[in-house]
């Protein structure tokens, strides 16, 4: 390891995590001795990190490296990628040097967390380091830390205007303060004062406090307020458990600074209103939790009536109609839907999904003729498609304006999907979810060897499907089949890389792809423009929202596109009931 940790800490301008950090002091370590081939024995593996994690914390001069080291043998936490985690458990120390190491982590964690603060830089990290410290101590060393923590705070002052900087401060000091009030002697008029103090600056910042969460959300929400509001109830409660009057009025002024903002927000209308109903709900929560039964009243009705502006509001992104779509089914199709779900019970989660794959009546194949049909039917009402209909997100952004034929056609399937799937195969993918039953597909895709190299991948993608978890079956799925169709047109000689730059050959995007002959012919007229529609063509444009994490705006089609996927499959297999 030849990164210096310390001077990393203190000069990186970005928020840091101990977790993360942490993983830079052995990474060397662990990557040599899980690939020594001589020690094949897990046992002996961990023997060698443990001594050699010793050697690395007597040979250190940089404090945190020594700390992460010793807290990895006290707590037998380990920082290593382990799967999606971080870190994981192995062997305690318990040696002649415990008391030595336990010192090193209290001592290194407030001498850092100390002149991180001094400095004002790294809250984050400040707060992670007094949370590792307080792991291991004993209570005398607590109180210790207790006192350093107090020191910590007062030092912390809050400035308007450095609005960022002490935002970060005020996270600082939520769980500073959270530790000081276990003490009876801190829980004084100063301590008090300072979180008035910090709770002005919170409520000033509403609900657009710049935090790091905030710069991950598309209106950039964040309150800081709810945590200062709980120190102070929490210090009332243990300052003078009997003054109920007191802890009612901090309780009220922290409805009030909801209902504040879910007026401003419901003022500006449209999207804000999502914020508002928040704001409601959670000025309701406070009012029942603490029994103000009159004020829930009133605040009730208001959310009541935000929640039906929302409704009313025309959203461009909403899936949703003004109506049920069970209300346009005609009487035979409800007698249809009911003859289809008295059978569904009947069955057993594997006949349901075969039922589902089977019935071309359950989920048909839509066809362009199909689509012309369902458009000429609209065409009935004398204004259908003279108007431009465009979808716009998150951003104000226009993502689709059908003013073409082509961008027509595809919104009318868009809104068909729909259609069929209020008629028959959406409430059969409902009965499956909630059976939660496991389905092991993988003998389904070895028929082909194309798709059998990748059999596990579109197995894993419908066992997720299936169970319900529609979006991460997606992200598995669609790139598989891009993957596919590639396949497919490359063994039949079509030239599916970029030339223009040769010898280095880039992958084509998709459309090429499905403007070759061999794909054309090896799905058929109806199922090439079906597919080709369905991931490269706006509003669906399957293909491109999930290689960049775009909304998918979905009204039905993801998982009309995953059925369609499985029926493409079992039509190619020359499979019947029996074989799945």
């Amino acid at each position: 390891m030849t990164i210096k940790l310390m001077d990393y800490i203190f000069e990186e301008n970005e928020t840091l995590y101990f977790d993360l950090v942490a993983l830079k002091v052995y990474e060397d370590i662990v990557t040599q001795i899980a690939e020594d081939n001589n020690e094949v024995d897990f046992q002996a593996k961990r023997k060698a990190l443990y001594e050699e994690l010793e050697k690395r914390f007597d040979s250190s001069e940089d404090d945190f490296v020594k700390l992460v080291i010793a807290y990895s043998l006290i707590s037998g936490t380990y920082f290593m990628i382990n799967g999606l985690n971080t870190s994981g458990k192995l062997d305690r120390y318990s040696g002649k040097r415990y008391t030595e190491f336990v010192n090193t982590i209290t001592n290194n964690a407030i001498d850092i967390a100390q002149t991180l603060v001094k400095s004002e830089i790294q809250y984050r990290f400040a707060t992670d380091l007094i949370g590792i410290a307080l792991k291991v101590v004993n209570k005398q060393t607590k109180n210790d830390i207790a006192n350093k923590v107090n020191e910590f705070v007062k030092q912390t002052i809050l400035s308007k205007d450095e609005a960022e900087l002490s935002v970060k401060k005020v996270q600082f000091l939520i769980p500073a303060i959270n530790l000081l009030l276990e003490y009876k002697g801190f829980r004084n008029t100063s301590l008090l004062l300072k979180i008035d103090e910090i709770l002005d600056f919170a409520i000033e910042q509403g609900d657009t406090a710049a935090s790091e969460h905030s710069k991950f959300n598309a209106m950039g929400f964040d309150c800081l307020f709810p945590g200062v509001f709980e120190l102070k109830i929490q210090c009332c409660q243990k300052s003078n458990n009997t003054d109920k009057e007191k802890i009612n009025e901090v309780v009220r002024s922290f409805a009030d600074t909801y209902l504040n903002l879910a007026e401003s927000r419901r003022d500006l209308g449209d999207v804000n209103l999502q914020m508002a109903i928040q704001h409601y709900e959670n000025a309701v929560s406070l009012y029942v939790k603490y029994g103000f039964n009159e004020d829930l009243k009133i605040v009730k009705r208001l959310l009541d009536e935000t929640k039906q502006e929302l409704e009313n509001w025309n959203n461009p992104l909403s899936i949703s109609r003004k109506h049920n779509l069970m209300d346009d089914l005609t009487i035979t199709q409800y007698e249809q839907l009911n003859k289809w779900l008295k059978e569904l019970k009947q069955l057993d989660i594997n006949d349901k999904v075969k039922m589902l794959l089977f019935d071309e009546q359950i989920v048909p194949s839509i066809s362009k003729k199909d689509i012309s049909k369902f458009r000429n039917e609209k065409k009935s009402n004398q204004f259908s498609e003279i108007f431009a209909v465009d979808i716009v997100n998150e951003k104000g952004h226009t993502i689709f304006y059908s003013d073409t034929e082509e961008s027509k056609e595809s919104y009318a399937l868009y809104n068909y999907i729909q259609k069929i799937g209020a008629e028959s195969w959406s409430h059969f993918l409902i009965n499956i979810f909630e059976q939660h039953g496991y389905l092991d597909f993988s003998n389904l895709f070895k028929f082909d060897e194309i798709l059998s190299k990748r059999s596990y991948l579109f197995s894993k993608a419908y066992e997720l499907f299936f169970s319900g978890d529609i979006y991460s079956a997606f992200y598995i799925l669609v790139p598989q089949i891009e993957w596919w169709f590639r396949e497919i047109a490359y063994q039949e000689g079509e030239q599916i890389s970029n030339l223009n730059y040769f010898p280095t050959e880039q992958a084509k995007t998709l459309t090429p792809i499905f403007d070759t002959v061999s794909l054309k012919k090896c799905l058929g007229e109806d199922q090439h423009w079906l597919f080709e529609q369905l991931m490269t063509k706006e509003p669906m444009n399957i293909r491109n929202k999930i290689a960049h994490g775009i909304d998918l705006n979905d009204n039905g089609f993801c998982s009309y596109f995953a059925l369609c996927v499985l029926k493409l499959v079992i039509k190619k297999g020359g499979f019947n009931r029996d074989d799945i």
